[in-house]
């Protein structure tokens, strides 16, 4: 609602569950957000509150003949309770219809309480109890302008994390560590409008990430993603079409869950969506090609002959191919 001309208070509470068929991030959240907001001429502030509980899923140890062949049977069970806090600062400037600016602070919060599932004699014969700290302070600077027909968005975000072990219970599993993640990335996105009603868009971002899982071991990644897409309208429907070549780094978490401080690899993936979306509903369908998947394997082999067992772990190439609706 406002308050007088220039002022804005907006809040909700949304909940949301999600199968993990598509990318196995299969949860439930509760989410709740307030926004306080203030014009000046040219210029919006805006501060943010959102507060996030959360309940994630997962499969446990599973063997990867079981999962290729059957993605939907092999169960799932709580893997962990996540709350989040963040606070988010927004600036945006408007000095022309043509040209435009926003700078963006944040600083997320979170407190996990996660299970790890070791199992050498069975399913969930042993487990891993971990609390957990994480904490993401943010700065993203953006700009956007036009040329000729077509609208150009840049920008560079700053991403600092840190990740505390707070306690932890376990049987027969390695100990979890501290670790520290630092990520600069530079994006921008090109959108082009055909007629009135068509456009199609080309974005790319580049990431560097810094990983340092112990004091002596720091990892550097350079990664790369792609997006082409076309969008119409008819009447009040839009259809589209898009192509995303893109990657997901491993999270603390799943680099943990591992063996002998091995490295996770960053997961990658090439898919292909069409759909078409009214106001209230629409639909889509999907196909994802997806390489070094981040999964929990049931044995992972070392050099020497030996295994341990339920490790996450990179496989190969999986597939996807579904569909999307929603009302």
């Amino acid at each position: 609602f406002e308050i007088g001309d220039q002022t804005g208070l907006a809040y909700g509470i949304e909940n949301s569950d999600q199968s993990g068929y598509r990318d196995f991030s299969e949860f439930d959240r509760t989410t709740a957000n307030l926004t306080f907001s203030h014009k000046t001429g040219d210029h919006t502030f805006s501060l943010s509150f959102m507060e996030t509980e959360e309940n994630r899923n997962g499969s446990g140890a599973i063997s990867q003949e079981t999962l290729n062949s059957s993605r939907t049977s092999v169960g799932t069970r709580s893997i962990a309770d996540i709350e989040q806090r963040l606070i988010g600062l927004s600036f945006k400037s408007n000095p022309s219809d043509q040209y435009s600016y926003q700078i963006d602070l944040s600083s997320r919060n979170s407190d996990q309480f996660v299970l790890y599932d070791y199992s050498p004699t069975g399913t969930f014969s042993a487990e891993q109890q971990v609390d957990q700290s994480t904490t993401i302070d943010s700065l993203t600077l953006q700009s956007q302008f036009q040329i000729g027909e077509g609208n150009v968005v840049t920008g560079i975000d700053l991403d600092k994390s840190k990740y505390l072990n707070v306690n932890e219970s376990y049987p027969s599993s390695p100990t979890t560590t501290d670790q520290k993640r630092d990520e600069i990335s530079f994006f921008g996105e090109y959108t082009h409008h055909i007629t009135e009603n068509s456009q199609w868009n080309l974005g790319y971002r580049h990431s560097h990430l810094e990983d340092e899982l112990t004091s002596t071991s720091v990892l550097d990644q350079y990664l790369n993603a792609i997006t082409a897409g076309f969008s119409t309208n008819f009447g009040s429907t839009d259809y589209f079409i898009k192509l995303d070549k893109g990657f997901r780094a491993p999270t603390f978490d799943e680099n943990n869950a591992t063996y002998t401080d091995q490295r996770l690899k960053p997961q990658t993936h090439l898919s292909l969506e069409a759909g078409a979306l009214r106001t209230n509903y629409g639909v889509s369908g999907f196909a994802m090609r997806i390489k070094d998947e981040i999964r929990p394997t049931i044995r992972y082999y070392t050099a020497f002959g030996g295994y341990y067992s339920a490790t996450n772990a990179n496989f190969n190439e999986t597939e996807r191919l579904g569909a999307n609706a929603f009302y």
